[in-house]
């Protein structure tokens, strides 16, 4: 029996930050550093390790909501600042991915991550998806700590 997974929902969220790109871009396009600001990885898997590159395989393990999701993807294209990816397990599919854009103050931090829920879990779509904004939302802010704390006060210069 297959599972039937139901309607995509895109999740996106954004932040900008008060450091120059090439100091965040190491954080988030390198997934093996994602148990740093996203509270509920646990642990993720990059084969080969190190910063994103086509083909590279990520393997994670999330908590949310008092389960647990082991999510293998793939990443599609990976650029200088961004990334995409794409995958999923019995129950979740997901498909998105991350951007840092140089701005004159900084930057922003760009992800989008498009879930399509499968089987008993699209009943509760209704509930996960907003709890799933607020907590991409959540990681997005420890990084911006993440970054303040590795990199000092401000660091943009013209």
């Amino acid at each position: 029996m297959s599972t039937r997974f139901g309607r995509e929902i895109a999740v996106r969220s954004s932040i900008a930050l008060d450091h120059p790109a090439d100091a965040v871009v190491g954080l988030v396009l390198d997934w093996g550093h994602d148990d740093l600001w996203r509270g509920h990885v646990r642990a993720v898997t990059c084969t080969p390790r190190g910063r994103a590159h086509a083909g590279q395989g990520l393997v994670e393990e999330l908590g949310f909501a008092g389960l647990t999701f082991v999510t293998p993807t793939r990443v599609g294209a990976a650029g200088d600042r961004s990334a995409t990816y794409a995958g999923g397990g019995p129950l979740v599919r997901v498909r998105g991915g991350r951007v840092v854009r140089p701005t004159e103050d900084g930057c922003v931090v760009d992800v989008t991550t498009v879930l399509r829920l499968g089987g008993w879990l699209r009943l509760l779509g209704p509930v996960l998806v907003p709890a799933y904004r607020r907590a991409q939302h959540g990681d997005l802010e420890r990084l911006r700590w993440l970054v303040g704390t590795l990199h000092g006060p401000q660091a943009v210069t013209a």
